[in-house]
């Protein structure tokens, strides 16, 4: 089997030791299925969950979507720890009112009478509106997140 050279490494050969640093800062890389975020952060599939861990460190972090554990690994890089946390929370949230929202649609098509059919629609509308609650206030910080590694890229190519 050929080994594969990390992208970075072909980037250090060519750049000194300040730019590196500056490009490790704001770079993120796939490969071979896992994503490397600013030379810290690994986020692997791992069946239906994408877990982050930070190098050199014990430290991992579990999130049912992709796009939630790439804006925490970005707020925890940026030392915004309560908005990480709250990412983190928002994320398994998500997942819970997207169950309920199943299990109630089933028992909807389910139910035979019309008492019955109104309890799991109500269910169901509360859980749409939970989703739809908890999905802007994600996408809030993926804006802030989209902005900030703009910012970064900018100031990058700048340099």
């Amino acid at each position: 089997m050929k080994n594969k050279k990390h992208p970075f490494d072909v980037i250090k050969k060519m750049l000194n030791d300040s730019n590196v640093n500056n490009i490790k800062n704001v770079a993120v890389f796939k490969i071979d299925g896992q994503y490397e975020l600013f030379g810290e952060y690994t986020i692997t599939k791992i069946k239906d969950r994408f877990r982050v861990t930070k190098d050199r460190t014990n430290f991992t972090e579990t999130f049912h979507n992709l796009k939630n554990a790439v804006v925490w690994a970005t707020l925890n890089k940026r030392n915004l720890i309560n908005d990480a946390r709250r990412v983190q929370s928002l994320d398994a949230s998500l997942e819970g009112y997207n169950f309920s929202l199943e299990v109630s649609t089933a028992l909807y098509k389910k139910a035979k009478d019309v008492e019955g059919q109104c309890i799991h629609l109500a269910k169901l509308s509360e859980s749409k509106a939970k989703v739809s609650q908890i999905t802007i206030e994600l996408e809030a910080y993926t804006k802030n997140v989209r902005n900030w590694q703009n910012r970064m890229y900018k100031e990058f190519s700048n340099k």
